[in-house]
Parts: C-alpha cells; sequence; structure tokens
C-alpha cells in the first residue's frame, strides 16, 4: 500500500507542476506585444461587428443597451437620448467625425467608436476596449477589457509608433504602443493558487487513516485521484469567493471614504450652475411646458449648455414633478409623493448642506 500512496503523490504532484507549467506559459504568451496586439485586434473587429449588428436590427435606441452597446444620439447638437454617463456629449463630438469609424480616447477610457446617421438623428455607438484612469489601486486597474483573457500589459492608443489596428474593412484606425507590466500576470497567479492548493492536498493525502487505504484499495487509486483534483477545484473556488468578498468590502469602505470627503471645486462650480439655471428662460420654459418634456432630455440640455468639466465628473439624473405629484422610485418600484421623498432624503441626519439648495448624503445610511 506504501507504493501506491507513493505512486498516488507522484501523480497529483505531476499534475499541480503541469497547472503550474501551463498557466506560467500562458502567462508569458500573453505578455509578449504582438500577441497582446492580436488579441486588440481581434476584439476590436468583435465590437465592430457587435455594433454593426444592432445597426441591421435595432427599432429605437433602447435595443442598443440591451445589447452592450453604448450610444449617443443628436438633432442639431443637441444631445436626445443617451445610455452612458460616463462620456461627454462635447468630447465625442469634438473627438468623432460624422459617418466614421475610429479609436479614441474619451476619458474613461479608449474606446471604438461607430458614427452614423439614423433619419434625424447622427449617433455614436462605442465599445470600451481599455480602461484609463487617472489614479490606479490594487481595485481601478488601468488594463485591456475588451477580451476575457487576462492582460496585463499597457496598451496605449493614438502613438505615432506601435502596432496598427485596423477595421474588418482595413482602414487603420490608431496605432497601439504595448507596454509589458512588471509584476505577476493574473493568470500565472491562478496557477499558483491552484498549485498550493494540490500540495495542501498531497499532504493530508499522505496521512490517510487505514481505514481510507481500505477504501482507497476497495475503490481504485483512480477514484481516489479524481476526490483529489474535485476537492483541489473546489478549494481554489472557495479562496477566490473569499477574496472576491473582501476586495468587494474594500471598495465600499473606499467609496464611502470619498462621499464624505467635500469637493470644494465641485460646490463653486454648483454655486454658478445655481445662478445660471435660474435665469435660464430655455429651461424654464421646458420644465413648464404642458407637453411633458422628458427628464433626460432636460439633463442632456443642462449638461451641453451649462455643466462645466467640474459638474460633468458626476453622473447626474433630473426629476421634474409637482410636489404633490406621484413619483415611481427605482429600482424597488414604490410610489412616493415628490416634495415628500426629497424632503425625507435631505432631512436625513446624515446629509451636509453646502450651499443654498445642495446636500451631500451618505447613501450608505439611508433607506
Amino acid at each position: 500500500m506504501n507504493t501506491k500512496r507513493k505512486t498516488w503523490g507522484w501523480i497529483i504532484l505531476a499534475f499541480a507542476l503541469l497547472v503550474l507549467l501551463v498557466t506560467g506559459a500562458g502567462a508569458y504568451f500573453l505578455s509578449q506585444p504582438r500577441i497582446t496586439a492580436r488579441l486588440v485586434q481581434h476584439s476590436v473587429k468583435k465590437a465592430q461587428n457587435e455594433i454593426e449588428a444592432v445597426m441591421a436590427t435595432a427599432t429605437d435606441f433602447t435595443e442598443y443597451e440591451n445589447h452592450n452597446v453604448d450610444i449617443y444620439a443628436f438633432i442639431n447638437d443637441s444631445l436626445v437620448f443617451w445610455n452612458n454617463n460616463a462620456v461627454g456629449p462635447k468630447l465625442i463630438k469634438r473627438k468623432v467625425k460624422a459617418n466614421c469609424d475610429t479609436i479614441c480616447n474619451l476619458l474613461t477610457g479608449d474606446y471604438y467608436v461607430k458614427s452614423f446617421e439614423k433619419g434625424p438623428f447622427q449617433c455614436y455607438a462605442f465599445k470600451i476596449l481599455n480602461t484609463t484612469y487617472k489614479l490606479e489601486n490594487k481595485y481601478f486597474r488601468n488594463r485591456f477589457m475588451a477580451n476575457k483573457l487576462a492582460v496585463n500589459n499597457k496598451i496605449v492608443f493614438g502613438e505615432k509608433e506601435g502596432y496598427e489596428i485596423v477595421s474588418k474593412e482595413g482602414k487603420l484606425l490608431a496605432k497601439a504602443k504595448i507596454e509589458q507590466r512588471k509584476g505577476i500576470d493574473p493568470l500565472y497567479k491562478k496557477g499558483l493558487i491552484i498549485f498550493e492548493c494540490i500540495l495542501a492536498l498531497i499532504g493530508l493525502a499522505l496521512l490517510l487513516t487505514k481505514r481510507s487505504e481500505k477504501s482507497i484499495k476497495k475503490n481504485g487509486v483512480e477514484k481516489g485521484l479524481a476526490l483529489i483534483i474535485l476537492l483541489a477545484i473546489g478549494l481554489t473556488y472557495l479562496y477566490n469567493a473569499i477574496q472576491t468578498k473582501r476586495e468587494n468590502q474594500e471598495m465600499v469602505k473606499m467609496a464611502q471614504s470619498l462621499l464624505e470627503k467635500r469637493d470644494i471645486q465641485f460646490e463653486t462650480s454648483y454655486s454658478q450652475f445655481e445662478k445660471q439655471l435660474k435665469a435660464d428662460t430655455n429651461l424654464r420654459d421646458m420644465v413648464f411646458d404642458q407637453s411633458n418634456v422628458l427628464n433626460d432630455v432636460i439633463l442632456g440640455y443642462c449638461k451641453e449648455l451649462l455643466f462645466d468639466d467640474n459638474m460633468k465628473e458626476y453622473i447626474t439624473t433630473v426629476t421634474v414633478c409637482e410636489p404633490n405629484e406621484e413619483i415611481t422610485i427605482q429600482p424597488e418600484g414604490y410610489v412616493a409623493e415628490c416634495e415628500t421623498y426629497f424632503n425625507e432624503k435631505i432631512s436625513n441626519e446624515k446629509q451636509t448642506r453646502v450651499a443654498s439648495e445642495l446636500y451631500v448624503m451618505d447613501y450608505y445610511t439611508l433607506d
């Protein structure tokens, strides 16, 4: 039985080494700039195909969101529909020419963008390829987003020199400079986790009781080996689940910390915005228009004409209603009176008044 136990141990150890070798080779393969360039090219063409597929079948703009395609629609330079607040409409119109496709940076990341006309609308459909945060930490990383494979390299589009990225028609969209990052690749890190789990299970296997030995002798080494592999996979999954939960908790703490900090620049910008808001006769007409102008249209007007750069850093929503009008609160779906609902929000003990009509609220304590 000792010989079988040794054989069993060597088989498991060989399997663990194979996992380490495969993930290490895969990480090295993906870290090569030319391979990364191929992945970028593949993802650009995939994004182009996805956008064009929606363009061919969509009957309204909401279908783009259903297919995970972001879109802005303009009429005579006025934004009338959008489903992504991460990109400024002025920025996208300034960087993207009408009726063409390109790769450009739109603050939050590098996007593949396709502009086209649909009836009276000038449309810009886009998908993110690469995040470009100004500040990075272990949660918010600048990395290639458009492929399921973990690519740890730094990708910079728009360089004069680099790998040519083309559309499926062969048109040059941009040049990509690819730099290898330092540190352990995410793929190889997963391989190390699996390797360590299997080594731990080998130790348990070598401490089998006589009863376990009899069971293995009865059922065969193969079933025992299969059990060990399943346990290794389960242990790895559990480890990753714990790590993910811990990271999410850290992100919540960090987000809460950011919420508690005052943004003086924004408060100054808001003071100017508030004056413009009250003096804008066009906006007043839109708000009190009997034809019920959509809230999103009013927000689009404010963003285009009244917001400065500091205001555009925030995701903004607009609710227009009479004091006693009933509104539906999403995503909960309950109904409340407009004035009552907002008064309860701003009277919460965790709110701070920073201007005549501007409040900071801690949403982690609100019901």
